[in-house]
């Protein structure tokens, strides 16, 4: 059975990935440091953990630390508030898992280090503001390496249908982004894209973009307004890179004629404008490891792809994003890289299995760890770098 048995001696190497945890709490008690979110953040050194138990709570910014903000396992905590995470170093990282964002949208901005987001649901709000004016559910400037996994991003529903503005799933504006089976939505306002890219690069893999239908027309006795077009699944402009392998991208339906004004067109699929798209032929190959999970205890660890292949875990204390053609995806692992034999996929292209954990050195109260899947695949024996799932490790205590 593979086991994380190193584990102890990297924590060892790098005693300053052990880090102190913060558990809030909306309805307090004893063990609880906060009852939001936010002034535990304030109070975090970089390296600790934010543990969120079930509840809802207030939107928080983490800028300029090394922070993983987390829901306790079993619990989906609700985000009533905005999150802004960056303005980080290239050896700064932030891990956001496990959130439901309530008219709230995640923004992402000024990060040199990675970023990698899990596991949340964001249904973006409506706000006049620089940073979003349109709801989309996520906006990301300038930032190197963010990672989406196993995430959907749907731009505001709330809004009156006659306020004819676009709404994105995402908006990624001079930025790096991996996506892994993820949901890209635009809202109800009118032909927003499941995604626009500005000078972006992006690498898609298992995931669905739909974008956004377009207004209707309007015959008034001020003249005749066309249907609007509808949005794209996937824009790309501006000089952007797509990668997508096995993904669907829809467009959303052309507004509807009205009278003598006649009807939009029905969005594309991806919409390429002085930018590059690839689509690779092969099957999505999907990862993920269940977090967090305490010292002593068991996570499972989870496998899908092509039939009877052969798989690994790769895994690090330090994160990062490199693409990589010839493997089909990224590198996601950085410094020592250690190697889990995890076994084969066999025709159900499916394989589970639970993954002990270590106990935890003394000089810390938690570490994060990033582990990644690899794919070979039968026949071809092709290598390919799949997701990157970081567990975060805590005290059995906790």
């Amino acid at each position: 059975m593979a086991s994380l048995a190193p584990l102890p001696l990297l924590a060892l190497a790098a005693p300053a990935f052990a880090g102190q945890v913060w558990v809030v709490d909306d309805s307090g008690g004893a063990g609880i440091d906060f009852t939001e979110i936010a002034p535990a953040v304030a109070a975090a050194a970089s390296g600790d953990v934010v543990l969120v138990r079930e509840g809802a709570y207030a939107g928080f910014a983490v800028h300029g630390k090394e922070l993983a903000v987390v829901a306790d396992a079993g619990a989906t905590p609700a985000l009533f508030g905005s999150v802004s995470l960056g303005s980080t170093s290239a050896q700064q990282s932030i891990h956001l898992r496990g959130f439901s964002f309530i008219q709230a949208f995640l923004g992402i901005s000024q990060a040199a280090g990675p970023v990698v987001v899990e596991d949340c649901q964001v249904e973006g709000g409506f706000l006049f503001d620089l940073t979003d004016p349109f709801g989309s559910g996520l906006v990301i400037h300038d930032s190197d390496a963010v990672v989406l996994r196993g995430s959907s991003f749907r731009g505001t529903t709330t809004i009156d249908p006659d306020f004819a503005v676009p709404s994105w799933g995402m908006r990624a504006t001079n930025s790096t982004v991996f996506a892994y089976d993820c949901e890209f939505h635009a809202g109800a306002l009118f032909s927003g894209d499941g995604a626009l890219c500005t000078s972006a690069f992006l690498y898609a893999s298992g995931c669905t973009f739909q974008g956004g239908a377009g207004q209707d027309g309007v015959d008034s006795p001020f003249g005749c307004i066309p249907g609007a077009d509808g949005g794209a699944g996937v824009r790309l402009e501006d000089r952007s890179t797509g990668i997508s392998l096995d993904v669907t991208a829809l467009g959303g339906a052309g507004g509807a004629a009205r009278a003598s004004c006649p009807a939009g067109a029905a969005g594309s699929g991806f919409d390429v404008d002085l930018s590059t798209h690839t689509a690779l032929n092969a099957d999505a190959y999907s990862y993920s490891v269940e977090s967090p999970g305490r010292e002593g205890e068991s996570v499972t660890v989870a496998h899908a792809g092509p039939a009877d292949g052969v798989v690994f875990t790769l895994y690090s204390l330090e994160p990062t994003a490199f693409y990589l053609p010839d493997f089909l995806g990224a590198l996601h692992l950085a410094g020592s890289i250690q190697v889990l034999a995890d076994g084969g996929l066999g025709s159900s292209g499916e394989l589970q299995y639970a993954l002990p954990l270590p106990e935890l050195l003394p000089a810390g109260q938690a570490v994060e760890v990033a582990l990644q899947g690899v794919l070979v695949e039968a026949g071809s024996g092709a290598v390919r770098f799949g997701p990157v799932s970081v567990l975060t490790l805590l005290d059995g205590s906790l």
